[in-house]
């Protein structure tokens, strides 16, 4: 069978026909003068991840690096008199390297479309420069709230490794070890970040931090820690912190529509009748299992009120057994000394003496005749109404008794347990699942299952997502919806031969609502931590989060038109997570609009149109 292959072509030029809302520039970024008003840019460092960086396209490369926003900022700084050097860990020239050896993405033809493909140049070596050092531009790729002050980082990334001062330094520490009067700071994105890119997956694949969101704790001392640290080294250290954008917004999970399975008619019969084969196949046996289950109970239950029955007689019998014996005995004594006390009275009343009387009574007792006469008389009251009625009244009361139950259940539990009656049960319950009745109830069963099969047709249909099997859905498919996010990644998964075989997109290239709930939440939490760190310590608050928004909704700068749309947005790289050369330009200016804001600095704006978008062939 075949499955219809994206073409990013195709793709982007759909995408590249919407409508962007149009705003004019801020006007606090048109700064005639520079100047740096309150602020000490003696000395200026940078701290955060990739996107301090100047990660691009998916790999750090040089020219990323020479466009990152904090080289940016620090040509502004010296401009208004502050630090004129600032120095950065610049990769060799060439395709650069994402960490694991893979070079950056630019845009080729391939068969008629433009694809995004690693650099022809090959990935660049993640040379060490730490003899170069110090950077001001501690941008580390992957890094964390916590990996700022996490000694010993050195060694789980190599982005950091490579220009870390010492194999257990911290980059807030290599920071603070240059006694700075100014620091950016915009971490936190990589603490939600790989929750969302593998699908909200907390797995661990790549060793370093796993892809779990960030325990709030953690992320708060993380955040409070690196400022500790570089107040530490210079407690009227100004800067400034930047927040969270709402990452579920970037082209990374906003592309690829969850819509986009595309199939003719012939396609969607085959796959239909293909996955209901699959789907039966699979469900029978686990429907069976339910179904055997509960039979089983049934017989279990069943058998086990006869063995208790059966438990129950016996132990009564032996109950009644005892209690009998025991009864005799009493009756016995009785009956004798009755008979005894007849045969002195009759000695007496012959004349004898006490003492010749009581020896006639014992002789008599002893005697055949008078063993046959206390016998009679003991089997005669045995047998009476009476005695037979306290027999039973104690044997009732014995059975009632907590030792007793006890036994009956110990013997029950054993017999149950006992190859014999475990083979009963075994017969019964697979004669009862042989039976029509039961039969019925599992083909019935059954076709509900089926009835709730996803199902496809000709043209667009929403993609089919693996969930975990369970009964209701033994199958363990279900159809995306309009909640969901589908990752940028399927637009080439489809294309895959694991997608060919069997057109199902894994959990890890969806998010669904619970999960984006998450990520929300958790950049909710986030944000307001790095709020109060901004104001508790003087610096100022960059709203990445609220300036995202407007990239998202699209808006117009000096004339250019930006958005979030897959490579023709302008503002993201191709790996659909970091900024352009452009986008970089335009958070510059953000930063450079709330520092002037904050300390009535006039640093001038960059000119974003000097730089470059996404590159075409």
């Amino acid at each position: 069978m075949r499955y219809i292959k994206y073409k990013y072509l195709s793709v982007l030029l759909f995408l590249s026909l919407g409508l962007f809302t149009a705003c004019e520039p801020d006007p606090a970024l048109d700064v005639p003068t520079p100047t740096p008003g309150e602020a000490d840019f003696t000395t200026f460092v940078a701290l955060g991840n990739s996107l301090t960086a100047g990660y691009a396209d998916g790999a750090l490369h040089r020219r990323g690096q020479i466009a990152s926003y904090p080289a940016m900022l620090a040509d502004k700084i010296a401009e208004a008199g502050g630090a004129s050097t600032f120095k950065q860990p610049l990769m060799p020239e060439g395709g650069g390297n994402n960490g694991a050896g893979s070079p950056r993405l630019v845009l080729a033809e391939s068969n008629g479309s433009l694809l995004p493909a690693p650099d022809p140049s090959g990935a660049s070596a993640l040379t060490n420069v730490r003899s170069e050092g110090p950077f001001q531009n501690l941008g580390v790729p992957g890094a964390r709230s916590f990996h700022l002050v996490t000694p010993g980082y050195a060694a789980l990334n190599p982005f950091y490794g490579r220009m870390a001062s010492a194999d257990d330094a911290t980059p807030a520490g290599d920071a603070a070890a240059q006694n700075p009067t100014f620091v950016t700071l915009w971490i936190g994105n990589n603490d939600v970040l790989g929750y969302g890119t593998s699908g909200g997956s907390a797995d661990n694949p790549f060793g370093i931090a796993g892809n779990q969101i960030t325990p709030t704790d953690v992320f708060a001392q993380g955040i409070n820690g690196t400022i500790a640290t570089l107040k530490a080294a210079n407690p009227n250290v100004q800067g400034a912190i930047a927040n969270i954008p709402n990452i579920l917004d970037i082209p990374f999970f906003k592309t690829a529509a969850y819509n986009a399975f595309v199939l003719s008619a012939e396609q969607a019969d085959q796959l239909n009748a293909t996955f209901r084969a699959t789907a039966e196949a699979q469900a029978r046996p686990q429907v069976e299992a339910a179904v055997r289950a509960v039979v089983r109970e049934q017989v279990v239950e069943a058998v086990r009120a006869q063995v208790r029955q059966q438990v129950e007689a016996a132990v009564r019998e032996q109950v009644t057994a005892q209690v009998t014996m025991a009864v005799r005995e009493q009756v016995t004594a009785q009956v004798t000394a009755a008979v005894r006390e007849n045969a002195r009275q009759q000695a007496l009343d012959a004349g004898a003496s006490e003492a010749d009387a009581d020896a006639a009574a014992d002789a008599f007792v002893a005697s055949p005749e008078g063993q046959a006469t206390i016998e009679g008389a003991v089997n005669a009251q045995m047998a009476s109404d009476e005695v037979q009625a306290l027999i039973q009244q104690q044997v009732n009361a014995q059975m009632a008794s907590d030792a007793v139950a006890q036994i009956i259940e110990a013997q029950l539990a054993a017999q149950m347990q006992s190859d014999t009656v475990q083979n009963i049960i075994e017969q019964q319950t697979n004669a009862q699942m042989q039976s029509p009745e039961v039969q019925a109830i599992i083909e019935a069963q059954l076709a509900a299952v089926l009835a709730s099969l996803p199902t496809v047709s000709e043209g667009p249909n929403p993609f089919l997502v693996a969930v975990p099997q369970s009964a209701e859905n033994p199958f363990g498919v279900r159809q995306a919806t309009p909640e969901d996010l589908i990752l940028l990644e399927v637009l080439g998964f489809v294309g895959s031969a694991e997608f060919q075989a069997f057109p199902v997109l894994p959990d890890r290239l969806v998010l669904d609502p619970a999960e984006q709930a998450n990520i929300r939440n958790a950049i909710e939490t986030f944000n307001g931590i790095i709020a109060n760190a901004a104001q508790e310590n003087g610096w100022a608050l960059v709203d990445m989060n609220n300036f995202f928004d407007r990239v998202v909704t699209g808006f117009v700068f000096d004339g250019v038109t930006y958005s979030a749309t897959f490579v023709t947005g302008g503002a993201f790289s191709l790996d659909g997570v970091h900024l352009s050369d452009r986008g970089y330009a335009i958070a510059a200016n953000r930063f450079i609009q709330d520092i002037n804001r904050h300390y009535n600095a006039k640093l001038a704006p960059v000119n974003v149109n000097q730089f470059d978008g996404i590159l075409f062939p």
